[in-house]
């Protein structure tokens, strides 16, 4: 991508300069797959002229560069479409299979919620989209739009009581944080430098504050996350927390310190073992939270309350697994 103001001699000069590499290299310009860009007001005349400087056919923003769509103003939610749709997609192939609970949770964790970390450390995705994307995954786990259990329960750690999903707001944040680190220890890249040399122009990094009307929307959001921090512990901590944090060996530490953190379960450490079948873990994982659809949790339909084994008292969790006197006959068995 080349970039100019948009006069008729600096894109002379951008012309000369892809000869220039053309001629040197031996590589040439692929007409059919090249676009020019034009911004600001211009007359059709003037407009002409540039078009014909490289004879690129004219596209306007946004556009899709490296899978997302690079625009010149915030992204609105039409402009997340591909990623919802990628997201559904990948969902919808998936669908007719004849999957358990836990084959579907393993599909979420490794290709759904892959999906989306490009996009999340690109943009500031709004809220909506998030929502959106959970929902999807959340339909898709349960196989309706009901849940037996809360998203934000599902995304605790399994010591916690959950199954270790991300949550997508909680991990969005994350991967602005390393973005915030990588300005904060003025990491070695051209854009990086650009901040420092642009935006920040030599303020300290903690003291400095976007404005309004000139920092995109990135710029804006990552000070936000910054101060945020700097609420809940001193400015001295939040820079050790950033130095101590891997970034290089990956963003656990740091997606645990920005996380919702729940009660620890003394059972999870009995339930989640290498040796037991995922499939029963999962199905003792509900029980364990009482959301099995026991026939007492049954109310969407008239349908019979007594266990079907016994049929001396209401089917509940306890008395199915624990108390009913011909599953308890198993239980001696094992």
């Amino acid at each position: 991508m080349l970039f100019s103001h948009g006069d008729a001699y600096s894109l002379y000069v951008l012309g000369e300069a892809v000869k220039e590499f053309s001629a040197c290299s031996g590589l040439e310009v692929n007409q059919g797959k090249s676009n020019i860009f034009l911004a600001g007001t211009m007359t059709d005349e003037q407009r002409e002229h540039l078009i014909n400087i490289f004879g690129f056919t004219v596209a306007h923003l946004p556009v899709k560069y490296l899978g997302i769509p690079l625009a010149s103003r915030m992204l609105k939610m039409a402009d997340y479409s591909q990623l919802i749709e990628k997201f559904s997609t990948t969902v919808k192939k998936w669908n007719g299979k004849s999957l358990f609970f836990a084959g579907r949770l393993e599909l979420i964790r490794a290709c759904l919620q892959g999906v989306d970390a490009y996009w999340l450390q690109a943009f500031p995705i709004v809220a909506t989209v998030t929502s959106r994307l959970t929902a999807i995954a959340r339909q898709f786990l349960w196989g309706s739009k009901f849940s037996k259990v809360a998203w934000k329960d599902i995304c605790l750690p399994t010591i916690e009581g959950g199954l270790g999903l991300r949550d997508l707001d909680n991990w969005k944040t994350t991967l602005y944080a390393k973005i915030l680190w990588n300005i904060f220890g003025k990491k070695d890249t051209l854009w990086i430098q650009w901040v420092h040399t642009e935006i920040i122009r030599g303020t300290d990094f903690w003291e400095w504050k976007p404005r309004p009307k000139n920092n995109s929307p990135l710029i804006k959001h990552l000070i936000s996350i910054r101060d945020e921090m700097g609420e809940k512990v001193p400015k001295q901590e939040v820079e050790r927390l950033l130095t101590q944090w891997s970034w290089g060996r990956g963003t656990q530490a740091a997606y645990d310190w920005f996380r919702t953190h729940g009660e620890r379960r003394f059972w999870a450490k009995f339930v989640w073992k290498d040796l037991i079948p995922p499939k029963h873990s999962f199905i003792c994982w509900l029980a364990l939270r009482e959301r099995l659809t026991t026939r007492d949790r049954v109310t969407w339909t008239a349908t019979e309350k007594s266990c079907a084994f016994c049929t001396t008292q209401d089917e509940t969790n306890e008395h199915l697994f624990f108390k009913c006197p011909e599953t308890t006959k198993v239980w001696e068995e094992i």
